[in-house]
């Protein structure tokens, strides 16, 4: 604030540049800012560590909104110890770094959210979050820009300033405060034109969300006339769930069944393009909860369900957490519903064990292992079996039981298996190979290429 302002007194075009350049300051301030300016450095510098593997990852790093702000603001505090009785009261639009931290604020306040919820993130929750904290950067960026250029015409407290922007940013103009200096009006104007260009997409964005959320947080209350299904999955893949509709309704006796999705995360962008397609979008019904909670259940309506389908997630790096999950998933299905029928998949033969209670389960190391047995007894076909199973590793070797009918069959029958290739004379280098047994042709390839 300045104590020596003349309202009636007119400033000269050099009074009012100097009167924006330069903002009285006091050394405890100065002090603060040049700490300030200290860590905005001290994170460039861990930035450019971090990205220092390339030199295009450094550029690329350096025009990062982030950084570039906190380098431009760290770097003008600092020339301020070079002349400091000149440069202490130099004005430095400290008030910008609000933006470099909103992102971090944003991701804090959703998980903050979402753990006092206690349920799983979902777009119109992140979206309140994230639009009410953009709505604070957008108005305290404002309120300081508005408030310092102000002083050539007026002299608007904070608290002023900021009634001038809500008024002004709200469309309703008072008129109670008006700016008259060109410099003034042009910033107005600027403001204006960008609160309604930024705003009102977000507002947009927001209502969407708010339709979308309302429909997948619906109770499903079906009577006795609709039958329906329950799919459950931590994370549903478009391609497993397309696959298990058309599968699903290939059958004429499911035509009139209704398929209730119910998944712990918000779907991605692709797969809610698919459901909104008009064959799925009157027989599916996707709901954002987990069989974990009762009151997701019960919005599910699991106890007149016709069967749950609980799928699990393939290609884990823990396989084993990925069933432990499942199965307290399936035994909470049945404690609430014990008369729906339970489908259940899992990816480990050893935790078949645990789940004796559902009606059927389908365990994919299992399967794979009863390919890889009866594809034995045709040659060439073991090998084809072994392609298709791509996601097959020799480590869950170890995970199979020593008397395993499937496995000790594969193993008896897979030295036997013969390539055959129809090469003739023509080849140069794979000729020799034409009707030899698979190990000895390969061993002899190695030794010789």
């Amino acid at each position: 604030e300045r104590t020596n302002f003349d309202p009636n007194k007119t400033l000269s075009g050099v009074d009012q540049i100097l009167e924006l350049v330069l903002v009285e300051k006091t050394h405890s301030l100065w002090g603060l800012q040049l700490i300030i300016a200290f860590l905005c450095l001290c994170y460039v510098i861990a930035a450019l560590i971090y990205a220092s593997s390339s030199c295009a990852t450094v550029v690329k790093t350096l025009l990062n909104f982030t950084v570039l702000i906190n380098f431009v603001i760290g770097t003008l505090f600092l020339i301020t110890i070079l002349y400091p009785t000149t440069l202490k009261d130099l004005y430095i639009p400290s008030f910008l770094l609000c933006w470099p931290a909103r992102d971090a604020i944003t991701t804090a306040t959703i998980q903050l959210v979402q753990r006092q919820a206690l349920r799983a993130p979902n777009t119109f929750r992140a979206k309140v979050v994230s639009l009410f904290i953009f709505l604070i950067c957008f108005s305290f960026t404002w309120v300081c820009l508005l408030h310092h250029f102000m002083r050539i015409d007026l002299r608007l407290s904070l608290f002023d300033t900021y009634w001038f922007v809500m008024v002004t940013i709200t469309t309703v103009g008072y008129g109670d405060i008006a700016p008259s200096h060109w410099t003034t009006k042009l910033l107005v104007t600027i403001f204006i034109v960008a609160g309604v260009a930024i705003l009102i997409p977000q507002v947009e964005e927001l209502y969407a969300a708010f339709v979308l959320q309302q429909r997948l947080n619906n109770s499903i209350d079906y009577t006795k006339s609709l039958k329906h299904i329950i799919v459950c999955s931590t994370h549903m893949k478009p391609l497993v769930l397309r696959d298990f509709l058309t599968e699903f309704f290939s059958d004429p006796w499911h035509y009139d069944v209704h398929v209730v999705v119910l998944v712990e995360n918000d779907l991605p962008s692709n797969l809610k393009l698919y459901l909104s397609h008009p064959v799925w979008k009157r027989r599916i019904t996707v709901l954002i909860g987990t069989p974990l909670h009762q009151a997701d259940l019960a919005r599910a309506s699991a106890q007149t369900a016709i069967a749950c389908f609980l799928h699990t997630t393939r290609n884990q790096a823990d396989p084993d957490t990925a069933d432990q999950h499942t199965i307290m998933s399936a035994w909470a299905i049945r404690d609430y519903a014990p008369q729906c029928k339970l489908y259940v998949q899992i990816l480990r033969p050893k935790n078949k064990i645990f789940l004796e209670m559902a009606d059927h389960v389908v365990c994919e190391g299992e399967l794979k292992n009863a390919l890889l047995a009866a594809s034995s007894h045709c040659p060439g076909m073991a090998t084809l079996v072994t392609l298709l199973l791509h996601t097959f590793k020799p480590e869950e070797l170890k995970s199979v039981p020593q008397n395993d009918p499937n496995w000790k069959l594969y193993s008896e029958c897979a030295l036997c298996e013969v390539h055959e290739c129809r090469l003739g004379d023509t080849s140069k280098y794979f000729h020799q190979f034409v009707g030899e047994n698979f190990l000895n042709a390969a061993a002899i390839a190695y030794k010789i290429y």
